[in-house]
């Protein structure tokens, strides 16, 4: 069998496909890689205490490995899928019936939850992001501010400060 398109499938394949992709917002992206590896390594400096300290840990090269738009941007991409929209991205498909039922499985893998005492800060964290991966923001429809904590665990968790128990009312 000959391959031939830059993707490796055969000859006999028809080259006037769509070219769709599915990406994520950068800064949930990042948040996230940083909780895949409290649990599985990855290339991140091992013990980093939060996902800020982490990103300074990491060079630009690095990250410029990591953008999705570099992956995508040999292609010409004919439709964005995105992870915070991915419903109504897949609507707008031509070839997705109005009338489709689209339904999400969550997956049986227990999230990784941000550990209580994890801290950093939001502001410096969303500035940086968005000065490693500004192609990304540029090219795949982001902004730096953009809110999507109600769908990822994704924020600072402070350790909670305890009230002191003597002030509490007793039972009489």
């Amino acid at each position: 069998m000959i391959f031939t398109h830059t993707q490796g499938w055969p000859v006999e394949c028809p080259s006037d496909y769509l070219y769709i992709v599915n990406v994520r917002h950068p800064y949930y992206r990042w948040i996230s890689y940083w909780k895949h590896d409290l649990n599985d390594t990855t290339e991140l400096q091992s013990n980093t205490p939060d996902t800020l300290t982490a990103l300074k840990g990491v060079t630009d090269e690095r990250c410029n490995a990591w953008s999705e738009w570099r992956v995508v941007s040999d292609y010409p991409l004919d439709y964005i899928i995105h992870a915070e929209s991915v419903e109504e991205d897949l609507r707008k498909l031509p070839f997705v019936a109005d009338d489709v039922d689209i339904q999400f499985t969550r997956s049986n893998r227990r999230p990784t939850l941000i550990p209580m005492g994890t801290t950093w800060d939001e502001e410096e964290l969303r500035e940086l992001v968005y000065d490693r991966f500004r192609q990304d923001y540029d090219n795949l429809g982001y902004g730096k501010w953009d809110n999507y904590d109600h769908l990822w665990d994704c924020s600072p968790k402070p350790t909670l400060k305890q009230r002191n128990t003597s002030n509490f009312p007793t039972k009489l």
